[in-house]
């Protein structure tokens, strides 16, 4: 698992051992940095989504976390063994962070949110120019009204397992990938299966 370092924006690699990091759920937008375009900051300053990346590593800084894991920047996606592990693993990936970000940059920065959330809520929701508006705890009704997904799973932690299939194959019925296999791998962490990746 590749982490990004906060303060320098520099890649660390970790086998075992994995520190304390935040995690950060998005949209992709264009222009996002990859793995090869963060090893050379020059390139990766100058593309339309360094500013997510400096906006989540000041975000988790702030919060007291060395590392946080990006999905574009910490995946070296031209691997296939790389990319394999990455979505095979994501599920646990975002399980064991500390904190998830989530950010929402179609949330306009209009002051009108009250800073509700905790840090250490398990997911905290950013808007547009990095402005929380909220945790899964203050959100709970709104979440569980785009998402489909009932109050008491969103709030508590919850074992999967008691949850039924047909359930928890609605929470897909409206997900939006960029690519159509993303769907299936987008879940595969709710079934606890692991398989490799096809395209095409």
């Amino acid at each position: 698992m590749h982490l990004l370092d906060t303060e320098t924006k520099k890649l660390t690699k970790f086998e075992s051992n994995t520190p304390p990091y935040a995690i950060l759920s998005h949209i992709w937008e264009r222009d996002e940095v990859t793995f090869q375009d963060i090893a050379d900051l020059d390139k990766a300053e100058k593309l339309q989504g360094f500013a997510k990346i400096v906006g989540a590593c000041n975000t988790a800084k702030r919060d007291g976390f060395k590392y946080i894991w990006i999905d574009t920047c910490c995946t070296n996606k031209e691997s296939s063994a790389e990319l394999s592990e990455a979505i095979n693993s994501m599920y646990a990936w975002y399980r064991n962070a500390r904190v998830c970000y989530a950010y929402l940059w179609d949330v306009p920065s209009d002051g009108d949110h009250e800073n509700l959330g905790s840090p250490f809520a398990m997911i905290v929701f950013y808007g547009r120019d990095w402005v929380d508006i909220g945790n899964k705890i203050t959100l709970q009704e709104v979440i569980s009204a785009i998402t489909g997904i009932d109050v008491k799973i969103v709030t508590r932690p919850f074992a999967l397992d008691d949850v039924s299939v047909a359930v928890r194959m609605s929470w897909a019925a409206d997900r939006k990938t960029t690519r159509v296999e993303d769907v299936a791998y987008s879940i595969m962490g709710i079934f606890g299966v692991s398989m490799p990746l096809l395209y095409g």
